[in-house]
């Protein structure tokens, strides 16, 4: 909107004392309008109605426009100090909420990060029972392989006592067989003794009949007899003997025989642990392997979870940052919203003074009647808006409340 130029100005001016002039002339000269000719009368009056013409063309109808651009600027100052207003309040009431949830995040972001720190403690445990994990399947697989070792010696062991058995068996068959033989022997000195008892018998007979002549054959005969008699009794104990001999000598060969097959059944055991042991320490092996592997992965996880926890730890800081950066910004708005409400305040006194240079001027106030009504109808759905804001934001602010009770 444009102002008056001094142009305008100096016309102005140069007018009003056109017009006070003409004046003057006519109330000087009114004694004598009398002597003045018509004609310059009606100039002088046509030149004071022209020179007032021209005042209003040139004072009025800019004043007038000025005053209706200043009402047009004032009602979309006032409108733009509304929106301005309204703007602040839902970007503090966004601020307030997103500070909030800041705040919110970053107690989460700790819990996560405490949750996380002992996780990462745990997995650090179970890394070192992993490690004495390992550690025993080593053992194990060392104690395995000591045991097979242990029974390949008890299997050799075995095999050397199986073949001593074996020998001592057959030792004992054959010394069965030479007590059979000399059970027949036995008994051969037996019917050799009994032969002889009756040959001495039979020359006793026959020295008796001899008379003198056969005493002496009847002594020797009779020795004889002595001599087999004591034949056939050391045949009976030799061959009792012999039977009980030959009694132990098969009760030692069955348990020879059983000691044999025990050891048979012994060899095959320790041959089934054995395979068994080796089973187990290739198993061991397998899981020590498997184990440090394990290990390995819960030590990276380890580390990678200490990575999270000092990023999140730099998340919640940089949370915690946001938070009072959105603290801040909500200071500052509220600072804008009381300049905001000054202007406001000043506009509303412009308009005042507008209202009065219309009214000095005598534009007409259907414009202004419009705007007024416009202004309180924006007023009043912005106060609708804003009270449902401040309600809602409220109902925000208890129900986080009470989460933070619960």
């Amino acid at each position: 909107m444009k102002v008056l130029s001094i142009r305008n100005i100096i016309i102005f001016v140069g007018l009003a004392l056109l017009i006070y002039v003409l004046f003057g002339i006519l109330l000087t000269s009114g004694s004598r309008a009398s002597s003045l000719p018509t004609p310059l009368l009606v100039m002088v009056v046509l030149l004071i109605l022209s020179a007032i013409f021209l005042l209003i063309f040139l004072v009025y109808f800019p004043i007038r426009k000025l005053i209706l651009g200043m009402i047009e600027t004032n009602s979309s100052l006032e409108n733009f100090s509304d929106q301005l207003q309204t703007g602040s309040q839902q970007v503090s009431a966004a601020v307030t909420q997103i500070a909030s949830g800041a705040e919110n995040q970053s107690e989460q972001i700790k819990a996560i990060s405490e949750i996380l720190i002992n996780m990462s403690t745990a997995t650090q445990q179970m890394a070192t029972t992993a490690a004495s994990v390992a550690e025993l399947s080593n053992k194990s697989s060392e104690a395995a392989q000591i045991a097979g070792e242990a029974g390949e010696k008890s299997i050799e062991s075995l095999s050397k006592i199986q073949e001593i058995v074996s020998n001592s068996s057959a030792m004992v068959k054959n010394l069965s067989v030479q007590s059979t033989q000399i059970v027949g022997i036995v008994d051969t000195i037996t019917n050799i003794s009994e032969q002889t008892n009756l040959l001495a018998l039979n020359a006793a007979i026959e020295a008796a009949h001899a008379g003198d002549a056969g005493r002496g054959f009847a002594v020797v005969a009779d020795e004889v007899r002595k001599l087999a008699e004591d034949s056939a009794k050391s045949g009976e104990q030799i061959g009792r003997l012999v039977e009980k001999v030959q009694e132990q000598i098969q009760e030692s060969v069955g348990a020879m025989e059983a000691g044999v097959k025990e050891v048979n059944a012994s060899t095959a055991v320790i041959n089934n642990t054995l395979e068994s042991l080796k089973r187990i320490a290739i198993m061991a092996q397998d899981v020590s392997t498997k184990v440090q592997e394990i290990s390995a992965a819960i030590l990276e996880q380890s580390s990678s979870s200490q990575q999270i926890v000092s990023t999140i730890d730099d998340i919640a800081s940089v949370a915690e940052q946001n938070a009072v950066g959105a603290q801040e910004i909500s200071a500052v708005i509220q600072q804008q919203a009381i300049s905001v409400a000054a202007l406001l305040s000043i506009t509303q006194e412009f308009n005042s003074i507008t209202f009065q240079l219309q009214k000095l001027i005598g534009i007409e106030t259907a414009f202004l009647e419009k705007h007024s009504a416009q202004s309180s109808v924006e007023k009043s759905t912005d106060s609708g808006e804003e009270k449902e804001k401040t309600e809602i934001q409220e109902g925000i602010s208890e129900e986080k409340r009470e989460e933070k009770e619960e």
